[in-house]
């Protein structure tokens, strides 16, 4: 595997904006169905009493855990605005879900000092950086799409979260990277055509003991033909390793 030197690359990631809080849809407004995506502004959500506001894009319950909250079906077109979506200070279930987000200049969601979120099924394009997590524990990013962003996935500072069936491809520094951050499992993620598919500096898990990632760089063999490669893929930044690294992408199985 290639090894890459990151340079100033994480300086330039830990730059942070300003945050952004602007007017938008009123809670619980009906929501369109997923294929006809509504426009929504830059969403901004600071503590839990932030999901009732108008303009935080909640549509609804059923974010688990006493029925809090859904953010579903916007497309946030960010215009070079800081963030797509910006949730700090909350510990409230909720989950964002089949939102597109491009053109922001940061991140295009950032999850800051949050508990028990789930980002599920986003399409992030054309952003600064996808997704961020700093401070953030107890969270899942599920199944979501990021392209061409100037980074995918950041964690920083952040204990406890799953990334699992991610798809991140043609970032221009690193798909999925991990700073300051221990006991993360990541596994049947989709990492290709990165400029560095991954860096991970902590203690965290590639695989969940039987499959890990695909790797677009991997160059190991499968003598036995039984999708995983016989060696493993040696994380760059420490001493990570995915053990199980898949030969193809990663595609669920339909039930």
């Amino acid at each position: 595997m290639q090894s890459r030197s990151l340079g100033g690359l994480i300086p330039i990631l830990i730059g942070v904006g300003v945050l952004l809080s602007v007017p938008g849809t009123h809670a619980g407004e009906e929501l369109q169905p997923q294929s006809q995506l509504r426009p929504h502004e830059p969403i901004y959500i600071s503590g839990n009493e932030g999901f009732t506001l108008p303009g935080s894009g909640v549509v609804g319950g059923s974010g688990t855990e006493e029925d809090p909250y859904i953010i579903e079906g916007w497309e946030i077109d960010a215009g070079g605005s800081p963030y797509g979506i910006y949730i700090e200070k909350t510990d409230a279930h909720f989950v964002i879900r089949g939102v597109k987000i491009h053109g922001a200049q940061v991140q295009a969601i950032r999850l800051d000092s949050v508990k028990n979120g789930t980002i599920e099924g986003c399409e992030l394009i054309e952003n600064r950086v996808g997704i961020w997590l700093v401070d953030s524990s107890a969270s899942r990013l599920v199944k979501n799409r990021l392209e061409e962003n100037f980074a995918g996935i950041y964690l920083f500072s952040s204990k406890g979260n799953e990334l699992v069936g991610n798809t991140v491809i043609a970032s221009a520094t690193t798909g999925i990277l991990v700073r300051s951050s221990t006991d993360n499992l990541i596994y049947h993620n989709n990492l290709s055509d990165n400029w560095l598919n991954a860096f991970d500096e902590g203690a965290n898990r590639w695989d969940d003991g039987r499959e890990g990632n695909y790797w677009s760089d991997y160059t190991g063999e499968d003598a036995d033909g039984d999708g995983i490669g016989d060696t493993p893929y040696e994380i760059p930044g420490g001493e990570n390793r995915d053990r199980y690294p898949l030969m193809e992408p990663y595609v669920e199985e339909e039930e």
